[in-house]
């Protein structure tokens, strides 16, 4: 575990020696606090029903964790394949799963650090008497970070397909916005009830509908939990064909 934790603490760091991390960053911050600020005006001070448009009752928010995790996952296994580097790393004491594994928690750790910031919005609203359901914000922020792991870990394995950075990225978002898209278009596929239970099911915004309203719920985060694991487990596969190649 600790080739894992060394790993992922490198990976973290190299993601903020680029450029691009800060500036990912300043976008993020100020797009949030732009339209949290518009939000927060149209629903009239409401603070609760503000951040639950900020975290995920809202177009602005789908488009960010369409586009963020496609950006920062893309060529994390994709351009040290190109590089060879990858051959190079497969050759220290270190297993598959930990190679993988680091690379997935550095964004995803970047994810997090990302919202962080928002959260002092609550903190400053509530010192002029304006407190948020608290306990409705943090499951939204749960929610958040599910569904950002969730295109991480996909992004990911997208990653360990392909040497080519470009087309990485470019799969990525397709497979992200697919994601979001897909479920929605099962409804005009057919109105079979089996199969609209399983669009309720695949269905990321609609699962992730019960965290914005404050409940966590069980089945939405076996959903999101089962798919992540089962993205790692097939970029894990993934990268040990490469390697016995």
């Amino acid at each position: 575990m600790r080739n894992l934790f060394h790993l992922a603490w490198r990976e973290l760091t190299s993601m903020f020696l680029s450029p691009l991390a800060y500036l990912i960053m300043l976008v993020f911050l100020l797009w949030n606090g732009w339209w949290f600020r518009v939000y927060l005006s149209v629903r009239q001070g409401a603070v609760t029903e503000t951040y639950a448009i900020l975290l995920g009752n809202s177009l602005i928010f789908w488009i960010m964790a369409i586009v963020i995790p496609a950006a920062i996952t893309h060529a994390r296994i994709a351009a040290e394949k190109k590089s060879g580097v990858l051959e190079m790393t497969m050759t220290a004491p270190v297993s598959d799963v930990e190679y993988v594994l680091a690379k997935f928690l550095a964004p995803a750790t970047f994810w997090v650090i990302l919202w962080i910031p928002t959260s002092f919005y609550a903190w400053f609203l509530s010192e002029f008497g304006q407190a948020p359901e608290f306990g409705r914000v943090a499951a939204g922020y749960l929610g958040v970070f599910l569904v950002g792991f969730v295109f991480i870990g996909v992004d990911l394995l997208v990653s360990a397909m392909t040497t080519s950075v470009i087309v990485s990225l470019l799969m990525a978002f397709f497979l992200n916005f697919a994601l979001v898209l897909v479920p929605l278009g099962l409804d005009f596929v057919s109105q079979d009830p089996s199969m609209r239970k399983i669009r309720n099911y695949i269905d990321l915004p609609q699962q992730f509908q019960t965290f914005s309203s404050g409940v966590v719920d069980s089945r939405a985060i076996v959903f999101y939990v089962s798919t992540i694991v089962l993205a790692l487990f097939l970029a894990v596969r993934t990268v040990e064909v490469r390697k016995w190649r």
